[in-house]
Order: structure tokens, then C-alpha cells, then sequence
């Protein structure tokens, strides 16, 4: 997240506004958080379910000599499960906060698709 910041004041700063490319820019940025943060949950379901493989493998293997690599491993396991935990966070307050913006502008995005939908229904002869 800290790493968007540079690039979000870049375009801030910038006098350059184009509605329709600006627009455009806001949906594929919404778009390419969605994603990230749906890559992210399955990350945490799959680390989850190993985590609790790896418990329930030291619970048949009490008797094993292998508990410190185990205990390594569940450490790990913990520690990318709480990165993750901090990722999900921050993608949901930065999606919070795109929710207002996109209620402004759904106006114009009704409009868009409204007529990307003329065209293609000209197009198709229809």
C-alpha cells in the first residue's frame, strides 16, 4: 500500500484530467484491488488449511524427534498468516474508501457503458 502512495500523488499532482481515461484509470485501479485482495483470501484459506494439516500431524506424530522443524514451520506458517491478515486489512480500508468515489462517479460510468452498449448493438446491426 505504501508503495501506491508515490504513484497517487504523482497523479494528483498532475493537471492532466481526461473524465473518460481518468474514469477508466479508477476502474481498472478498483478492478486490480478486487483481484489482489480475492488473491489474497485464498492465500490465507490455503495457509489456514495448512496450518491445521501440520497440527493435526504433530498430534499422530507425538512421539517424533522432528517437533523443533515442526515448531519452525508453525512459526512460519503463523507469521504468513498474520502478513496476510495485515494485506486483507489494507486492501479493505483502501476499498472503503473507493466506495464513496464510486458512487460520484456512477453516474458517469452509466453513461458509459450505456453507450458502449449503443455501439454495440449498432455495430451488430441491431
Amino acid at each position: 500500500m505504501s508503495s501506491l502512495l508515490p504513484t497517487i500523488e504523482d497523479h494528483v499532482a498532475s493537471t492532466d484530467y481526461s473524465a473518460s481515461k481518468d474514469s477508466l484509470d479508477f476502474i481498472s485501479a478498483k478492478n486490480s484491488l478486487l483481484l489482489s485482495y480475492l488473491i489474497d483470501l485464498v492465500q490465507l484459506i490455503r495457509l489456514i488449511e495448512k496450518k491445521k494439516l501440520a497440527q493435526k500431524r504433530d498430534k499422530d506424530d507425538d512421539g517424533s524427534d522432528s517437533h523443533s522443524d515442526d515448531d519452525d514451520a508453525a512459526s512460519q506458517i503463523s507469521t504468513d498468516i498474520e502478513s496476510c491478515l495485515a494485506r486483507l486489512n489494507e486492501m479493505k480500508v483502501a476499498l472503503d474508501k473507493v466506495r464513496p468515489v464510486e458512487k460520484k462517479m456512477r453516474y458517469q460510468l452509466d453513461r458509459l457503458l450505456a453507450a458502449a452498449s449503443d455501439a454495440a448493438s449498432f455495430a451488430a446491426g441491431g
